[in-house]
């Protein structure tokens, strides 16, 4: 008997269900604290602000979950390492918390960098 190919919502089902496997396991929950981080950080930023645009505004939000996800992937472990030395961590080995503290501080320090390299382009261009 011939095998039949799946149908589209058996594929979005595997999918989806391939990725929320991922989300809850041990090196998802990192990206996934992260991009929690991000978010927030994102949520207080715009809290009061009038919006110039929804897709301006939701394209910041999606930047902001990425940087917090790939901040939380390198930088995570160095603030859970950091934050046990000093004696404020009981468990270098929780990522979780750490990556959603990289998450957040992670879009402060991408706004630093990005604001340090768009000075140093206007300084070359002579443009403000």
């Amino acid at each position: 008997m011939p095998e039949k190919d799946p149908s589209l919502w058996e594929n979005i089902w595997l999918y989806l269900s391939l990725i929320i496997t991922w989300a809850t396991g041990a090196a998802g929950q990192i990206y996934v604290s992260g991009g929690v981080g991000g978010a927030v950080r994102w949520i207080m930023e715009i809290k009061g602000k009038s919006p110039i645009s929804f897709l301006r505004v939701l394209l910041d939000g999606v930047t902001a979950v990425i940087t917090g996800a790939v901040f939380a992937r390198y930088l995570g472990p160095v603030i859970a390492n950091w934050l046990a030395g000093v004696g404020m961590w009981p468990d270098a080995g929780d990522a979780t918390t750490a990556g959603f503290l990289a998450g957040v501080g992670g879009m402060s320090v991408a706004k630093v960098v990005i604001a340090m390299i768009d000075a140093q382009s206007h300084k070359f261009t002579g443009k403000k």
